[in-house]
Protein backbone atom coordinates (compact mmCIF):
# COMPACT_ATOMS: atom_id res chain seq x y z
CA UNK A 1 0.00 0.00 0.00
CA UNK A 2 1.37 3.35 -1.19
CA UNK A 3 1.15 6.44 0.83
CA UNK A 4 0.45 7.90 4.33
CA UNK A 5 -2.68 7.55 4.74
CA UNK A 6 -4.08 5.15 5.65
CA UNK A 7 -1.06 2.71 5.39
CA UNK A 8 0.23 4.04 8.23
CA UNK A 9 -2.82 3.60 10.55
CA UNK A 10 -3.13 0.41 9.56
CA UNK A 11 0.84 -0.60 10.12
CA UNK A 12 0.73 1.07 13.91
CA UNK A 13 -2.29 -1.02 14.26
CA UNK A 14 -0.33 -4.32 13.53
CA UNK A 15 2.50 -3.43 15.61
CA UNK A 16 0.14 -2.57 18.24
CA UNK A 17 -1.44 -5.93 17.99
CA UNK A 18 2.31 -7.58 18.02
CA UNK A 19 2.52 -8.15 14.50
CA UNK A 20 5.47 -8.42 12.12
CA UNK A 21 5.50 -5.91 9.55
CA UNK A 22 7.12 -5.26 6.07
CA UNK A 23 6.64 -2.67 4.04
CA UNK A 24 8.11 -1.55 1.24
CA UNK A 25 6.85 2.25 1.18
CA UNK A 26 9.57 5.00 0.99
CA UNK A 27 7.25 7.68 1.56
CA UNK A 28 5.68 6.28 4.68
CA UNK A 29 9.36 5.24 6.02
CA UNK A 30 10.76 8.44 5.29
CA UNK A 31 7.73 10.76 6.92
CA UNK A 32 6.74 8.31 10.31
CA UNK A 33 9.98 5.80 10.29
CA UNK A 34 10.85 6.91 13.61
CA UNK A 35 7.77 6.36 14.82
CA UNK A 36 6.99 3.54 13.92
CA UNK A 37 10.43 1.95 14.79
CA UNK A 38 9.90 3.14 18.11
CA UNK A 39 6.08 1.78 17.91
CA UNK A 40 7.55 -1.66 16.91
CA UNK A 41 10.22 -1.73 19.83
CA UNK A 42 7.48 -1.05 22.54
CA UNK A 43 5.55 -3.99 21.45
CA UNK A 44 8.61 -5.95 20.77
CA UNK A 45 8.27 -6.77 16.95
CA UNK A 46 9.67 -6.45 13.77
CA UNK A 47 9.19 -3.61 11.47
CA UNK A 48 10.74 -4.13 8.31
CA UNK A 49 11.67 -2.04 5.23
CA UNK A 50 13.05 -2.88 1.78
CA UNK A 51 12.58 -0.77 -1.51
CA UNK A 52 13.51 -0.92 -4.96
CA UNK A 53 13.65 1.67 -7.49
CA UNK A 54 12.08 0.71 -10.77
CA UNK A 55 11.15 -2.63 -9.40
CA UNK A 56 9.54 -4.23 -12.48
CA UNK A 57 13.45 -3.66 -14.02
CA UNK A 58 15.14 -7.06 -12.54
CA UNK A 59 12.16 -9.34 -14.77
CA UNK A 60 13.01 -7.53 -17.92
CA UNK A 61 16.32 -9.88 -18.50
CA UNK A 62 14.53 -12.82 -17.02
CA UNK A 63 12.02 -12.54 -19.72
CA UNK A 64 13.97 -11.50 -22.17
CA UNK A 65 16.50 -14.21 -21.92
CA UNK A 66 14.33 -17.21 -20.16
CA UNK A 67 11.12 -17.03 -21.82
CA UNK A 68 12.55 -15.98 -25.30
CA UNK A 69 10.17 -18.40 -26.87
CA UNK A 70 7.06 -17.64 -25.23
CA UNK A 71 4.77 -15.01 -26.48
CA UNK A 72 3.80 -12.68 -23.40
CA UNK A 73 0.09 -11.70 -23.89
CA UNK A 74 -0.70 -9.81 -20.76
CA UNK A 75 1.77 -7.88 -18.09
CA UNK A 76 -0.65 -6.99 -15.22
CA UNK A 77 0.87 -4.90 -12.20
CA UNK A 78 -0.24 -3.62 -8.60
CA UNK A 79 1.01 -1.92 -5.80
CA UNK A 80 1.65 -5.92 -4.18
CA UNK A 81 1.71 -7.94 -7.07
CA UNK A 82 3.06 -8.30 -10.92
CA UNK A 83 1.35 -10.65 -12.89
CA UNK A 84 2.69 -12.22 -16.16
CA UNK A 85 0.68 -14.04 -18.48
CA UNK A 86 2.42 -16.20 -21.06
CA UNK A 87 1.23 -18.23 -24.34
CA UNK A 88 2.20 -21.01 -25.67
CA UNK A 89 2.46 -21.18 -29.47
Amino acid sequence: MGGLHPAKEYISDALNAGKNVVTANKDLMATFGSELIALATKNKCDLMYDASVAGGIPILRTLSTSYASDKISEIRESSTVQRITFCRG
